[in-house]
C-alpha cells in the first residue's frame, strides 16, 4: 500500500509543485539548495540578517575574561548572547551538509585562500587555521562554507544566484548557532576570532551584492558598522590568546583605543579637516566626526607600500569609527557622507578583493550626484582616484 504524502503547509512553491516534503529552511529550503533550484523562499535578507544589539555597556576592553559578558551578534535583533559552547564539536554530527558543501569547503584551500594572501597579511594561514577550527566549531563551518559559496558566485561561468542564495543561508545558520552559545571560552578563542573576520567579510560582500540605489546601500552600512564594533566587542575577552598567533599583523590594534605609530601622517584627509574646520557643528558630532577622519587617515597611511594590508584597513576603519558617526550617515548628513566616499577610496585599492569588487567606484560616484554641484569641491580627489594615474588608484 502507497503511503500518503503529508503536505507541508508552509513549504515552497517549488516542493509542492513536485509533491516533496519541504523542510521550510529559509532563505532556501534544504531540497531546493540540495538540486540546485531557486527556492521561493529566496529573499535578501540583508536589511534584518546582522544588528548589533548591546547586552551591556561595560565590556572589557582588556583581555580578562569575564562570563556573559558579551556582544549579541543577531540576524534579528533580537538581543541574544554571543559565546562559545564545550558542545560545539558534538554539534557537527547534527549537521546537514551535502555534497555542494564539500565541494565548498575544497575550495576553500584550492582557491579562496591563496587568493586571500594578496590582500589579507597571513591570509593562507588564517584560511587554513579556519578550516582546522572549524572541526570543532559548527557555527566557523557553515561561516567557512558560506564565504567559500559566496566568492565562487563572483567567478565566471558559476551559478551566481544559487551559491549567493546558499551563502546567505549558511550565514544565517551560523548566526544562530553563535547566538546560542553563554560565552567564549579562552580554548575557542581562535576560533570566534576567525569566525568574526569571515562574518565581516560576508557582510560587506552582501551590502553591494544587490545592485540596489544608494539609500538602501547607506541603511545596509550602518548595519555593517554596528556589526564591526560588535566583532571588537566579541573578541576583545580573548584577544591576549589571539594576537600571539596572529604575529606582526595590524589586527593587533583592533580591540585597542590607542593609535599605533605608522610615522608622520600623509594628506589624503587634509580636505575632510579643513570641511570640519568651515562647518559649525556641536560638540557630538565634532567629535565623530574628527575620530572618523583621524582613523581614516591612519589606514591610508598604513595601506601605502602595503597592498597586502588593504582588505584589514577595510574592515578595521569600521571598527574604529564612533558608533555617533554611524548616526550620521543614516542621518545623510553631507559630511558623515563625504567621509564615507573618502572611505571608499580604501574600498577601490581592494576591488580586487573578491568581496569588494566595485563597491568603492559605485560609493564615489553615487554619493557625488547625491550631494549635488554644492559639496562636489569636497569631493574632488576621491573622484580624481577613480580617474587619475595607477599612482592615485593603486
Amino acid at each position: 500500500m502507497r503511503s500518503s504524502h503529508r503536505k507541508s503547509r508552509f513549504g515552497c512553491r517549488e516542493c509542492k509543485q513536485r509533491h516533496t516534503k519541504c523542510d521550510e529552511t529559509h532563505p532556501s529550503c534544504y531540497n531546493c539548495t540540495n538540486s540546485k533550484r531557486q527556492c521561493s523562499f529566496t529573499r535578501s535578507t540583508a536589511s534584518s540578517m546582522v544588528h548589533i544589539q548591546p547586552q551591556r555597556s561595560d565590556l572589557p576592553l582588556d583581555g580578562n575574561i569575564k562570563t556573559g559578558s558579551s556582544e549579541a551578534i543577531t540576524p534579528d535583533g533580537d538581543g541574544c548572547k554571543v559565546a562559545q559552547s564545550p558542545s560545539l564539536r558534538r554539534d557537527l554530527l547534527h549537521e546537514d551538509y551535502n555534497i555542494v558543501h564539500f565541494q565548498l569547503l575544497y575550495h576553500v584551500g584550492d582557491r579562496l585562500s591563496s587568493d586571500a594572501q594578496q590582500f589579507i597579511p597571513k591570509g593562507q594561514e588564517l584560511f587554513k587555521s579556519s578550516v582546522r577550527e572549524a572541526f570543532t566549531a559548527a557555527y566557523l563551518m557553515d561561516a567557512l562554507i558560506a564565504v567559500a559559496a559566496a566568492h565562487k558566485s563572483t567567478l565566471p561561468g558559476e551559478d551566481q544566484a544559487f551559491y549567493q542564495t546558499e551563502a546567505m543561508r549558511l550565514l544565517t545558520r551560523s548566526l544562530t548557532k553563535f547566538n546560542a552559545q553563554h560565552e567564549i571560552t579562552e580554548d575557542y578563542a581562535m576560533a570566534a576570532f576567525l569566525y568574526t573576520m569571515l562574518l565581516g567579510q560576508l557582510v560587506l560582500f552582501d551590502i553591494f551584492s544587490h545592485g540596489e540605489d544608494l539609500a538602501s546601500i547607506l541603511d545596509r552600512f550602518a548595519h555593517c558598522m554596528k556589526l564591526h564594533h560588535g566583532i571588537r566587542k566579541v573578541v576583545a575577552p580573548v584577544w591576549h590568546k589571539v594576537q600571539p598567533i596572529l604575529g606582526g599583523c595590524y589586527l593587533a590594534e583592533w580591540v585597542s583605543d590607542g593609535v599605533p605609530s605608522l610615522g608622520e601622517p600623509n594628506s589624503e584627509c587634509s580636505p575632510l579637516w579643513e570641511l570640519l574646520g568651515r562647518s559649525d557643528f556641536s560638540a557630538s558630532p565634532r567629535q565623530a566626526y574628527s575620530s572618523s577622519i583621524e582613523a581614516l587617515q591612519m589606514m591610508f597611511d598604513y595601506t601605502r607600500g602595503r597592498p597586502t594590508n588593504r582588505m584589514m584597513a577595510v574592515q578595521e576603519w569600521l571598527v574604529r569609527v564612533p558608533m555617533d558617526f554611524v548616526d550620521l550617515v543614516s542621518q545623510r548628513r553631507p559630511e558623515a557622507l563625504i567621509i564615507l566616499a573618502y572611505y571608499a577610496v580604501l574600498l577601490h585599492r581592494a576591488r580586487g578583493f573578491w568581496a569588494i569588487g566595485g563597491a568603492g567606484r559605485f560609493l564615489i560616484r553615487s554619493i557625488s550626484s547625491y550631494l549635488g554641484e554644492y559639496w562636489l569641491q569636497w569631493l574632488e580627489w576621491p573622484n580624481e582616484v577613480l580617474n587619475g594615474p595607477p599612482a592615485l588608484t593603486e
